[in-house]
């Protein structure tokens, strides 16, 4: 056959087999009653698929990793969340020092007995990985693929029996890909949920969220930063905040100890009940460590407010957009948009300080620093 006549030849067709390689039946499916479902936190966090755990730096993640892991351990947390599942729990933290470890299991056991002491022994492991090369996937070309070491990661949690919960902190540190590409951050979500369900355990994966996120009044699903195809790819996404200004006014704490208070909020929750999604407020305690917070509603009095109350309240949100200014600036230049009246200065003066006393009582400004002054309690988020 000459060459020619070999090009001619036509290419043959490579067989194709059905994918998947199951035919689908349900009949199983409808002879039987479904199983119940398997939680690790009950009606919170599924046994056996990831979840990702996204916040702001400093906002207490790896604090929270700690806490789930005692809880996959002892069947308890500080908060009022139920272990379904009990057992091994792995944590693999990429920014933590062996002295980081040490130091925190130190103040998570501080007040346990030996019984409780022993169970952390037999059934905890944690694995600082600072300084390490810990990146999981690979970039060839723009496609990531699982190198070695995702495999050797499988293969180490695979070798623990029972393993309840895998904590890995954090997810910019695990891949070679894109933050911004959807398809990276899929793929990353891809491999923590694989590696949930071929362990058994609920695997969280910490992330970093948006800077809009820590000052929202309403919290919506698709937290973390980059592309929202991570939390596509996982079961459940939750966000810790520190407590806003405007939060702090309303259970009345003071703006300098709103930072001892972070919410949990589930953002997205797969198969959850509604209530699930309820935000839990906790307190940084000892050692940094998170308890149960308990806050109040405060009573606010803003019905009171005229609508010239709040235009007043507005115009000194735009002026301290530049500077904070003296309390007779702020009436001047009230005066001067027709916002503050009176038959004389004195009068005017005095309708000024009844409507800066309804503004103090609705929270919706203090005192600034310097004596004679106010700034509008939520200026830091609106600015």
């Amino acid at each position: 056959m000459t060459a020619l006549e070999r090009h001619l030849q036509p290419v043959p067709t490579p067989a194709v087999e059905p994918w998947p390689k199951h035919d689908g039946d349900v009949s199983a499916y409808l002879a039987t009653d479904p199983p119940p479902r398997k939680w690790f936190v009950h009606n919170r966090l599924l046994a056996g698929r990831a979840a990702v755990l996204t916040g702001i730096g400093g906002a207490s993640k790896t604090t929270t990793l700690y806490h789930l892991a005692l809880g996959a351990v002892l069947g308890r947390l500080p908060w009022d969340w139920q272990i379904d599942t009990t057992g091994t729990a792995l944590l693999f933290l990429a920014e933590d020092t062996t002295d980081d470890t040490h130091h925190a299991l130190a103040a998570l056991c501080e007040d346990l007995g030996d019984e409780d002491r022993a169970l952390i022994e037999a059934r905890l492991r944690v694995f600082p990985l600072a300084g390490e090369d810990v990146r999981l996937l690979s970039n060839d070309g723009g496609t990531l693929y699982e190198n070695p070491r995702a495999l050797g990661l499988i293969a180490r949690c695979e070798s623990y029996q029972d393993v309840a919960f895998i904590g890995i902190d954090p997810a910019l540190a695990l891949s070679e890909g894109d933050e911004l590409s959807q398809a990276h951050q899929r793929y990353l979500g891809q491999f923590i949920d694989k590696l949930a369900i071929q362990t058994g355990a609920c695997a969280m994966l910490v992330t970093h969220s948006t800077k809009a996120s820590a000052t929202a009044d309403e919290i919506t699903s698709h937290a973390s930063r980059g592309g929202g195809g991570i939390t596509d790819a996982v079961r459940a996404e939750f966000l810790l905040r520190t407590m806003t200004g405007k939060e702090a006014t309303a259970h009345g704490v003071s703006g300098g100890d709103r930072k001892r208070y972070v919410q949990l909020v589930a953002t997205k929750a797969n198969k959850a009940p509604l209530d699930a999604f309820s935000p839990l407020w906790l307190e940084r305690g000892r050692n940094g460590l998170l308890y149960p917070a308990e806050l109040a509603l405060v009573e606010r009095q803003e019905s009171r407010l005229t609508m010239t109350d709040r235009r007043v309240y507005d115009t000194l949100r735009e002026m301290c957009k530049t500077s904070v200014p003296m309390r007779q600036e702020w009436r001047l230049e009230c005066q001067k948009r027709g916002l503050v009246t009176g038959s004389s200065e004195d009068a005017k003066t005095k309708t000024m300080q009844r409507v800066i006393g309804r503004l103090l009582d609705a929270g919706l400004i203090q005192r600034g620093s310097a004596r004679g002054s106010y700034i509008p309690t939520y200026q830091d988020e609106t600015a």
